[in-house]
């Protein structure tokens, strides 16, 4: 995950967030979870990782837990 979105953090599959264009999320391939992200641009570019989302989706006696 890191890997990719050094790579590009424009990553096609990332939507910005509000009117930020480089405050972002994008979904975790395989995996009901959501990573928001910042761009921080400059001379030393570099991604923050701002929060997991992360769903359970296997529910059982009622709880996600």
């Amino acid at each position: 995950m890191q890997l990719r979105l050094m790579r590009d953090p424009w990553d096609g599959a990332s939507a910005p967030i509000g009117d930020d264009p480089c405050t972002r999320d994008i979904p975790l391939d395989g995996h009901a979870a959501l990573v928001e992200y910042e761009i921080v641009t400059g001379p030393h570019r570099h991604v923050v990782l701002t929060a997991v989302q992360w769903w359970h989706t296997d529910f059982q006696d009622g709880s996600p837990f």
